[in-house]
């Protein structure tokens, strides 16, 4: 039988409960607010890692969108090259200086190079427009051929129609040949991608 007179029964009661008191005191202000300060930081790394997560999905998506947006922007500036704009207002000045240029080194002689008429493409592409000469020719068919491929070499975009030749009575080597070249232009130069405009500068 424990005699609770006795002192060392005393002090081990004593030891027990300071004991008890102190690992509650441990578990209560040092434990529980630890594990819950813990819950909370993991709630919130959770919270940064989704965002972080979010925010790279969003910068990936602009790094694709961007590539997308400069590779069109390089397509168009390589297709702005062989779209023509007006000089003075006028195209048909840089149109006559073009033809001429083809058909250097070429045994044929310009006669006439004249406007014809301007086209629309069709109601779905208002961007663009079909600017048309007729040019008259003295040549054989094979310079005229020369000719045509220079042309079609020097811009892709030109387009050759309307083709007429007319035979020369006692002149078998040479014949009137007219034609009709076709640009493909802008409807409205001032108001085509800016940074097309800013390259011009």
């Amino acid at each position: 039988m424990i005699d609770f007179k006795d002192k060392k029964v005393q002090y081990a009661i004593i030891g027990t409960i300071s004991g008890l008191v102190f690992l509650y005191v441990i578990i209560q202000f040092v434990i529980l607010p630890s594990i819950n300060s813990w819950k909370e930081n993991s709630a919130k790394a959770k919270t940064v890692q989704s965002k972080v997560a979010e925010m790279r999905a969003i910068v990936q998506t602009k790094s694709i969108v961007q590539n997308q947006i400069d590779a069109a922007r390089a397509a168009l500036k390589k297709m702005d090259r062989n779209i023509p704009l007006p000089v003075l207002g006028n195209y048909l000045l840089g149109m006559e200086q073009y033809i001429r240029a083809c058909s250097q080194e070429l045994d044929v002689k310009l006669s006439a190079i004249a406007y014809n008429n301007t086209m629309s493409i069709s109601p779905d592409v208002s961007e663009f427009k079909i600017y048309r000469v007729r040019v008259n020719v003295l040549a054989g068919f094979n310079e005229y051929i020369k000719l045509v491929r220079n042309i079609h070499a020097a811009n892709q975009f030109c387009s050759i129609s309307g083709i007429n030749i007319i035979p020369r009575v006692g002149s078998p080597s040479a014949h009137n040949i007219n034609f009709i070249v076709g640009w493909l232009i802008w409807s409205d130069p001032e108001n085509r991608p800016s940074f097309l405009i800013e390259e011009k500068k």
